[in-house]
């Protein structure tokens, strides 16, 4: 009679190590999330308002260059050309500045307005300094957070964003400037070059760099090809004179192009056409050229080589 096998299951050991290895993971997991959320949250909010400031400089450049207004800080008018409140921004010029979001729609979900911020019900402000020099300020409410890891999560990005300083207060002003003495970029670049331009520069169309006193291409070797001097640089050499490679910016690799410079043949000998420049050794770091003149003895009739002469030597980065 056959005998009935005993079914296997799961034991209760089994079940814990599982419910075990599951909370470990999850322990892992859900920190992860939240850091990327939070992180995905800051890094949004930072680019919403870095457009808010472009749209409001932009309205300002309008206001300045189509109706007059003065663009100078020292004059009072200068304030009038800033857009007087977030509903102006949305409400002037047809909405052409930012799109319109009123309460309701917010509150629907439907848009966000530019002075709703993320942490606090407090709202985005505009303030108006006069001075000897007029100012005008956007305020984010930070002072609302608690001073420890979320004001640090939402303040640094912040501070990071151009012209903007902590108040004592724990607040952050942003000082609006007009659009010609500022630029919004990935990087902000300022003339005084405290700031470096990175990623790439796109200047559009077929315009140009004028009236920069030099630029400079960086090596691989961290030193500077100055575009002033050429980016091909030409010398002269003699029969078995070395020549040092030029530093390259990364991708290149340093070229040599040889020529004839004069040759010098003495009355004892006759040219006989045949003239060669070339490279006679080659290391990692130096060339070492040479330089062939075939001449016939007038005598003997002789044949002979002869190396006295010029080389020009065009070395390049390809």
């Amino acid at each position: 009679m056959p005998r009935k096998r005993k079914q296997g299951g799961y034991g209760l050991l089994d079940v814990l190590l599982a419910l075990s290895l599951t909370t470990v993971i999850l322990l892992i997991l859900i920190p992860m999330g939240i850091r990327y959320y939070q992180k995905k949250q800051v890094d949004e909010y930072v680019a919403s308002l870095k457009s808010t400031i472009v749209q409001m400089q932009l309205y300002q450049y309008h206001k300045t260059s189509q109706e007059g207004f003065s663009s100078n800080p020292f004059f009072p008018e200068f304030m009038d050309s800033w857009p007087a409140s977030f509903d102006a921004l949305m409400l002037d010029y047809g909405g052409a500045f930012k799109e319109l979001c009123g309460p309701l729609n917010e509150a629907a979900g439907a848009c966000v307005r530019p002075d709703t911020v993320p942490f606090t019900t407090q709202k985005l402000t505009l303030e108006q300094v006069m001075g000897p020099t007029n100012k005008v300020y956007l305020v984010i409410p930070t002072s609302t957070l608690p001073d420890d890891g979320p004001r640090a999560r939402w303040g640094l990005p912040l501070l990071a964003i151009p012209e903007a300083q902590l108040r004592t207060n724990g607040d952050i002003q942003i000082n609006l400037r007009p659009l010609t003495k500022s630029i919004m970029y990935d990087e902000f670049l300022r003339k005084d070059g405290s700031v470096h331009l990175t990623n790439d520069w796109d200047v559009g169309g077929n315009h140009a760099i004028v009236n920069t006193k030099d630029v400079t291409i960086l090596n691989s070797d961290s030193t500077q090809k100055i575009v002033s001097r050429g980016l091909s640089e030409t010398t002269t050499l003699k029969h078995g004179e070395w020549l040092k490679k030029p530093s390259c910016p990364t991708g290149t690799e340093p070229r040599i192009w040889l020529a004839l410079g004069y040759i010098n043949v003495s009355n004892r000998y006759t040219l006989t056409g045949s003239q060669k420049p070339f490279i006679d050794t080659e290391t990692t770091t130096h060339w070492e050229v040479g330089l062939e003149v075939r001449v016939e003895n007038n005598e003997t009739g002789e044949f002979a080589i002869s190396n006295d002469g010029e080389i020009l030597a065009i070395t390049q980065c390809k």
